[in-house]
């Protein structure tokens, strides 16, 4: 048979190494379990976990790290000392039992005035004039838990499974005879790195003035590591650095994961900014001792004035942690030390220290200001100008790494926006790096003042480039900065042709009204007097717009407080028919920004520093068009009917007229009428074509095509080799506005004699690439391919032979196709027995820019038609 002891509760676990837990009390047995809790921006407090724990001697607190359970002694109903165990949310506190003796040992008073006596199996009677333990940690694996009191001359190893211990003595390095009471403060800590019980002696003084809060000016502190496998103890003195030692003893400890000792005083005096004298007095102070290289630091204080009958224990993680605003966000790294050398491997500048928890603050100072100040790997300036570089010496200990920095270009209080990841693993090298860093305009927004940057510095690229988590090493700096920002002018060139049911020529960008791209968009130095290297009519910036019409100029700041012409290089193809309201009070740039004119595409604007003025949009519309010209030839007395497309893609009114006739002999009835072509089909059709009545209203939306016919009477006795010609207008009048434009073809008739052939041409386009269809005009975009196709028809009365079209490759495009005269690239009649094209200037190949020459053989027939076509390629 076997027996086993096992331990069920409703205790929770964790294994979140994140908090110092704190029991204490104003008197025994009224203990309350606490965690130190950060009250921002550079303070602490003890929150209440559990209160009224009505519980005898509650002491000695130790924590498993593994799990987050929590044990400490008390004195049972018998006054034996026994164990309770509860976890970090104070859930239950579940007796143990008592412990029992493996051995006989004899515990005694350091000063010889109390002592104990236990033989194996035996328990231990405290309380009265032999006290209860005040110091107490777990072995690294939870196994074993080392307790004593500060006036006992052994300690005690619990081995936690039997609920049994062994007694050893305490070094005589750890005893101070005189005072009868150990050296160290009432409380130790287990090294996670070495196993070691560490303590210290933060004054210097130990227990020289008793157990009472007498503030005594401090010696020389000490820091004690005791074996307790060989029962041996190491003692280093403290440096401070510089700094003043506190003049009150401390009553607990704690260590991080790694190579640190946290100490909380029971109060006294603190000097906070290492200038060797006290300037926070009578409250309780957190210092931080390196166990490696004995360095000693100042971390932060609590509102508390003292703590009495208190104990200590935790988890700390060892990180280094962001002491930005809270609104940025949490980074850490922790703390790599691969070489137990007290400092971690890679690190920003030459030192680093790990933050309790994260000590936010306004400037992002709190880290410089608690503990060892190690924010000092970057010089950071007191200012960077928005587009200007910058040099940033960064200094880099332990080796090469990756080197990310964020920034709040906005001004909103995070590094999550587009373009505030300013540096992206940038390889660094240890010793001096000297930065580059230009801080993007656009993601601004115009904001202009202080603001944060975050450097990261981790040993592998995909680490820490990104502003918030825990990482495994590096370092990260927060800095508080002035942000200067160039002026930023940004708008959109848009066709504001009113698509989409909205207003048209009104100067704002709404239904589907499309951005234009590639339009040139310049500021010009616009004053008599000269600024810098700037003089009346110099171009300062220009850039092209966007895909979707939008641009982003950004002016240097030596130019605020001075006119700039804003300005939009025209373009043949377009009317600048509007630009923005700028009396407008909600687009802010009234004061900022004047147009005399609403259809010059220009506007003067007279910005502060770090304006980002937006909106500043100009609308444009596509030139009408009016085609063809026609000519022709005719015999005497045979009316002739030429036909018009009007192309316009926006609002207003068009009108049409003819004049500029002219007759050569002069003399004879030549006559016109207009009408129109209601179906395009370039006939009169009876009951369904009318008289032009003027004006006719065109839109975006429903009317972007009018087709007009020109009936020509020729008289009956007009002589051969007769010419008459004429201009068709059409005047359009936009709405909204007092801009007009007028286009115009000029159709000519030569009378020639019966039976000659007449051939007419006629040109169309198609973008092929986005499926428009064909038409004597098109749009496109870089990229896009073109097919071009020119019909011909013999309209007389008589063949046509030995034809010959000529054309050449349009400006800023080139072949898409080699020419050829096959299907479906021609339609040719069976008249034409033979088709020969070639690249007049060049060869005939991909990428040719030049003449086209096509030769058809054959002859062509009266009425006889067909088409040769060719396609390029939009540069």
């Amino acid at each position: 048979m076997e027996d086993y002891r096992i331990f069920i509760s409703d205790l929770v676990t964790t294994a979140t190494c994140d908090q110092l837990y704190v029991t204490k009390a104003v008197t025994d047995p009224n203990y309350t379990l606490t965690a130190v809790t950060p009250v921002q921006p550079l303070s602490f407090t003890f929150s209440d976990i559990q209160t009224g724990v009505t519980i005898n001697g509650l002491n000695s607190l130790a924590i498993k790290r593994d799990t987050g359970i929590l044990y400490t002694t008390y004195r049972d109903s018998n006054q034996q000392l026994a164990l309770i165990a509860t976890d970090t949310l104070g859930t239950s506190f579940i007796p143990l039992g008592v412990i029992r003796s493996q051995g006989t040992y004899t515990i005694n008073y350091i000063n010889g005035s109390a002592s104990r006596t236990v033989n194996a199996g035996d328990s231990i009677t405290v309380g009265g004039s032999f006290s209860w333990p005040n110091t107490g940690s777990l072995s690294r694996d939870g196994s074993e838990y080392y307790i004593t009191h500060s006036q006992w001359d052994s300690y005690l190893i619990i081995d936690l499974a039997a609920m049994t211990f062994e007694v050893k003595p305490i070094p005589a390095a750890m005893i101070d005879t005189g005072v009868g009471a150990l050296h160290i403060s009432a409380d130790w800590a287990v090294s996670e790195t070495d196993g070691l019980l560490y303590a210290a002696d933060i004054s210097g003084n130990g227990f020289t003035y008793g157990f009472n809060m007498v503030e005594a000016e401090p010696t020389v502190p000490k820091l004690y590591a005791l074996n307790p496998v060989t029962n041996t103890v190491t003692v280093t003195n403290l440096n401070f650095n510089g700094a003043k030692a506190p003049n009150l003893w401390s009553g607990s400890v704690v260590t991080d994961d790694l190579n640190h000792l946290y100490v909380l005083t029971n109060g006294g005096d603190h000097d906070t900014d290492r200038d060797g004298s006290y300037d926070v007095f009578d409250q309780v102070g957190l210092y931080r001792i390196n166990m490696i290289t004995n360095d000693a630091s100042y971390v932060v204080s609590s509102g508390d004035g003292f703590l009495s009958q208190h104990d200590a224990s935790g988890c700390i993680a060892s990180v280094d942690r962001g002491d930005a605003p809270e609104t940025y966000g949490k980074a850490g790294h922790r703390n790599s030390d691969v070489a137990l050398s007290g400092t971690p491997d890679l690190i920003l500048g030459t030192r680093w220290d790990p933050d309790i928890h994260d000590f936010f603050s306004d400037d992002a100072t709190g880290d410089n200001v608690t503990g060892e100040d190690d924010e000092e790997g970057v010089v950071m300036p007191a200012d960077m100008i928005v587009a200007t570089p910058t040099i940033i010496p960064v200094t880099v200990t332990g080796g090469s790494g990756f080197l990310s920095a964020f920034v709040d270009l906005n001004g909103d209080g995070d590094f999550d926006d587009v373009g505030e990841t300013v540096l992206n693993d940038l390889a660094v090298i240890a010793g001096n790096n000297n930065v580059s860093l230009t801080l993007s305009a656009g993601p601004t927004a115009g904001y202009d003042g202080l603001t944060f940057i975050r450097f990261r510095l981790c040993n592998a690229t995909n680490l820490c480039n990104a502003p918030t988590g825990t990482v495994a090493n590096g370092e990260v700096e927060d800095y508080r900065f002035n942000l200067i920002n160039q002026i930023v002018l940004e708008g959109t060139v848009f066709e504001d042709n009113g698509k989409g049911g909205v207003t048209a020529h009104d100067g704002k960008q709404e239904g589907e009204e499309r951005g234009l791209a590639n339009f040139i968009v310049r500021a010009v130095y616009n004053e008599a007097t000269p600024t810098g290297s700037y003089s009346l009519g110099q171009e300062i910036v220009q850039t092209v717009t966007s895909g979707d019409g939008s641009y982003t100029l950004v002016i240097p700041v030596e130019l605020a407080d001075k006119d700039i012409l804003l300005e939009v290089v025209s373009q043949a193809a377009w009317v600048d028919i509007s630009e923005v309201d700028v009396s407008d009070v909600a687009l802010g740039l009234v004061g900022k920004v004047t147009n005399s004119t609403l259809t010059d595409s220009q506007m003067v604007v007279n910005a502060s520093a770090g304006d980002y003025l937006a909106n500043l949009d100009f609308g444009k519309v596509s030139v009408p068009t009016l085609e063809p010209d026609n000519y022709t030839e005719t015999e005497p007395g045979l009316p002739v009917v030429f036909s018009h497309k009007f192309n316009v893609n926006t609002s207003g009114d068009v009108s049409f007229t003819i004049t500029n006739q002219q007759a050569s002999p002069s003399g004879y009835p030549w006559s016109e009428v207009l009408y129109f072509d209601a179906n395009c089909n370039g006939e009169i059709d009876a009951g369904v074509d009318g008289f032009v009545i003027n004006p006719t209203a065109v839109t975006a939306d429903a009317t972007t095509q009018v087709c007009v016919l020109v009936k020509v009477m020729v008289p009956a006795n007009v002589p051969l080799h007769a010419v008459y010609n004429y201009q068709l207008n059409a005047d359009m009048a936009f709405t909204n506005t007092t801009e007009t434009r007028q286009v115009s073809d000029v159709d000519t008739i030569k009378v020639s004699f019966s039976g000659a052939g007449e051939l007419e041409i006629e040109k169309t386009v198609q973008n092929i690439t986005t499926s428009d269809g064909e038409n004597r005009s098109n749009q496109a975009k870089p990229g896009d391919v073109l097919e071009y196709k020119i019909y011909f028809i013999n309209n007389g009365s008589g063949p046509i032979d030995t034809i010959k079209l000529f054309d050449a490759i349009p400006e800023y495009t080139e072949l898409a196709e080699v020419l050829n005269c096959t299907s479906p690239a021609t339609l040719l009649p069976s008249s034409i027995v033979s088709c020969n094209v070639q690249a007049v200037d060049d060869t005939n190949a991909v990428g040719y820019e030049g003449g086209i020459e096509w030769q058809l053989g054959g002859t062509l027939a009266p009425a006889e038609s067909g088409y040769v076509t060719y396609k390029v390629k939009v540069k």
